[in-house]
């Protein structure tokens, strides 16, 4: 009689105990473009890592996509503004990087720009990375390359692009944390490599594909899982080797997911509004000016008197 007491004390303490611990559930937040021959929105996931379930955290219409056939390609997202790329007439060059208020996945319409570095082609990725906004540019004949500007003024603020050695429609790209890129081999083709950023060869053994992932697009890391665009309309959380973890399933997509980004923890002010030339344009038109103003001078300088 005793012990049937003790084992029902006991029960009751485990039950009691699990009454009393309330599960604390992990989030994180995945915003999304689309492609589409215009009106595709960009759109924000709340997904939950412990139970695998996502909801739906806002969407909007960013300008840039209202324009003609635009084709939504890239996004990047900070705490404050969100920055993407669209291709103009479907499969066209992209005018510019645009920004607007991110407000908190309710969108704005956009209050700066960043100038195309590779007029005539597409931007197709973007991602926030410790040395600035990184581009990957060139869809879909040329490079692809990398370039990284200041989000704040639009400069570029690295060397010379570093060219990838990857096809270039690739549309999936994030920082390791050691320091290398990691792309896809071609326009949502589900198979993923890191890159030297310094070389842009691709390094050998790195090579990964996405289960459950029939296509994989935009993809982004926060520094303990992956998360991918998966099928258009899923996104896939995995290890930092690509196994999968979690697939989420997206109430309401729209279905033709290609970038992706986490929120990137900073609040930078918007760029210049589109028109308004970076600090390095201004400089080197300075440079330009002051060169042709001594070639006139020369030009009309009296003959030296020897």
């Amino acid at each position: 009689m005793r012990m049937k007491v003790f084992t029902l004390l006991a029960v009751l303490a485990v039950g009691l105990l699990s009454v009393g611990t309330a599960r604390a559930d992990v989030f994180t937040t995945a915003v999304t473009n689309n492609a589409a021959y215009g009106g595709g929105p960009i759109q924000t996931w709340v997904l939950n890592l412990t139970m695998g379930t996502a909801v739906s955290g806002g969407s909007f219409v960013p300008t840039g996509a209202m324009v003609g056939s635009a084709n939504g390609r890239a996004i990047a997202v900070t705490n404050t503004q969100f920055y993407y790329t669209e291709l103009s007439g479907g499969f066209g060059a992209t005018p510019s990087i645009e920004s607007g208020l991110f407000n908190g996945g309710a969108g704005s319409a956009d209050n700066g720009s960043v100038a195309n570095p590779t007029p005539g082609l597409g931007i197709q990725n973007l991602h926030f990375g410790g040395g600035g906004l990184y581009a990957v540019a060139g869809y879909p004949t040329s490079g692809p390359f990398v370039y990284v500007f200041n989000p704040n003024t639009g400069a570029i603020i690295s060397g010379p692009p570093v060219a990838l050695e990857t096809d270039p429609g690739t549309d999936g790209f994030t920082i390791m944390n050691n320091g290398n890129y990691l792309l896809n081999r071609g326009d949502a083709y589900n198979s993923y490599d890191q890159y030297d950023p310094l070389t842009g060869a691709r390094i050998a053994g790195t090579n990964f594909s996405v289960a459950g992932c029939g296509n994989a697009t935009g993809v982004d890391t926060d520094g303990t899982f992956l998360f991918f665009n998966c099928n258009f309309n899923q996104i896939a959380q995995t290890d930092l080797t690509g196994s999968v973890v979690n697939i989420f399933t997206l109430p309401g997509t729209f279905g033709a997911a290609e970038g992706l980004s986490l929120i990137s923890d900073f609040s930078p002010p918007p760029p210049p509004p589109a028109g308004v030339p970076e600090p390095a344009s201004i400089a080197l038109l300075g440079t330009v000016v002051a060169l042709v103003g001594l070639k006139m001078r020369n030009k009309t300088a009296p003959p030296s008197q020897t």
